[in-house]
């Protein structure tokens, strides 16, 4: 073979390889898309289509996949593990560990391996909570390790890095002392470091990237009360959009509509309206026994509520909880459960209003929207499944997902015409994507599931509880 044909078919091959990537939560830039050309399957089960399955430690972090390797974190008793597959063979190539010297608290559906690792192919990159970020080669070798916290949130971390212009992004929202960091991939020394104490509260969103006008990338990110934009190269705060619920989950996600780019995020408000939380002065008046306008940590302990959200509304860690801290509480149960566009700040004039449209019924909890084919896909507990159009935010269908009625935790994701749900039962339903969705099958794994299922060639990728399956058609 001459020269030229081959470089030829080495670049052809190289859009192949990196459309079969999933690098991160939510696959490329946190779209949930898949760009393979191969078909997927939509009947999965022991017997149905199975490559393979093996068992791993718990977590509820999602698979990432970079050419023929697929990484995963997970947590035992005693460490805390990074794990890299073949995903031809399910054949494990190599086991990370690190030593837990901590245990954080964390809600019962959270936990030590809930953030998804991230990867450039070369490198894998996982962020635990209870120790930081620690960087492993494709080989396995340990390249650097950055200790990071200890982190205060009682409902545990979520939020996954990603990466962009060689650096590791993390944003590390809490109840108290929330920031967000960047991380150089060569060395794993901090590049800048920003506060975000202003933001109220934990939240458990990962962010998206947004390229301006003027070829800046913006780093968009979800917290309590805003969605916020920042600079990656400098981590300065560009823009934010406020008037949301705290503790959001859903991720935002970024992409076109009508032509030009749109970011859609979701929040639920924990209290809608507000009209279930006590008010300030009859907390004070239950609750503050010395009459100095605040109430301690013990004062807390005789009011159910208080105590439940102390930590969350002692926003500056003194150990006291002020009438303007209270406050903030309510404020945020007064805002309402939305899907909200907004348009970037630099790609809208000054004076144009950069929210386009809001939508505030069947609102997600968990699950991060979809944004596929022009159709903005929401998917709420219970299998409630909205399709919104993208452009207007107007209902083009909403549905119960049949004999699927389950709480869900992973977000939907999609790939050659095909919508895939996993509910936390393990049951997968696929659909037919589009305007008028169809549920084309229902399955079932029997696994307790929270992680979102990665899409590579063809081949659906699915952590539950103590499993990895890897679903798809056998090839010659």
């Amino acid at each position: 073979m001459s020269v030229l044909p081959l470089l030829m078919v080495v670049c052809c091959l190289v859009p192949l390889a990196v459309a079969q990537d999933w690098p991160r939560f939510r696959g490329p830039n946190g779209s949930g898309i898949s760009e393979s050309a191969a078909e997927f399957p939509i009947h999965f089960g022991e017997d149905k289509n199975l490559l393979w399955k093996i068992r791993i430690s718990q977590g509820h972090s999602s698979p990432v996949i970079a050419g023929e390797r697929l990484y995963y974190t997970a947590a035992d008793d005693k460490y805390l593990l990074t794990g890299c597959v073949d995903t031809n063979t399910g054949r494990h190539i190599w086991i990370r560990s690190i030593e837990r010297s901590q245990r954080l608290p964390h809600h019962p559906n959270n936990g030590s391996a809930t953030p998804t690792p991230t990867t450039d192919g070369q490198q894998v990159y996982a962020f635990f909570p209870e120790f930081g970020l620690v960087c492993y080669r494709s080989d396995g070798k340990e390249r650097w390790r950055l200790p990071l916290g200890p982190f205060r949130n009682s409902h545990g971390m979520a939020s996954s890095p990603i990466l962009g212009e060689s650096l590791v992004l993390l944003v590390c929202d809490q109840d108290v002392g929330s920031f967000l960091v960047a991380v150089e991939t060569s060395t794993g020394l901090i590049r800048w470091k920003c506060s975000r104490q202003e933001i109220v509260g934990a939240a458990y969103s990962t962010p998206v990237l947004v390229r301006r006008d003027d070829n800046i990338l913006e780093l968009i990110v979800s917290g309590g009360f805003q969605l916020a934009a920042y600079s990656i190269s400098t981590g300065t705060k560009e823009w934010w959009v406020g008037g949301f619920p705290m503790q959001p989950k859903s991720s935002p996600v970024a992409g076109k509509a009508s032509g030009r780019e749109i970011i859609f995020t979701s929040y639920q408000s924990s209290g809608e309206g507000g009209s279930d939380f006590p008010s300030v002065s009859s907390i004070l008046e239950s609750v503050d026994l010395n009459q100095d306008r605040k109430v301690s940590a013990d004062e807390s302990a005789v009011h159910s509520f208080l105590r439940s959200v102390f930590l969350q509304i002692d926003i500056n860690g003194d150990g006291y909880v002020s009438k303007q801290e209270y406050q903030f509480l309510l404020d945020s149960a007064r805002a309402h459960s939305e899907v909200v566009a907004i348009v970037p700040r630099s790609n809208s004039s000054k004076n144009e209003e950069p929210t386009v449209w809001r939508y505030r019924k069947a609102v997600p909890n968990v699950p991060t929207p979809l944004l596929y084919g022009g159709v903005l896909y929401l998917l709420k507990e219970g299998g409630i499944l909205t399709a919104l159009d993208a452009p207007s935010g107007n209902v083009l269908k909403q549905g119960r997902l049949s004999n699927v009625l389950e709480p869900y935790f992973a977000s939907p994701v999609a790939g050659h015409g095909k919508v895939f749900v996993v509910s936390q039962q393990g049951n997968i339903v696929a659909l037919r994507a589009g305007r008028d969705w169809e549920v084309i099958a229902t399955n079932s794994l029997g696994e307790e599931c929270f992680a979102t299922p990665a899409l590579s060639n063809g081949r659906v990728f699915v952590r539950t509880n103590r499993s990895l399956f890897c679903f798809g058609y056998r090839r010659k």
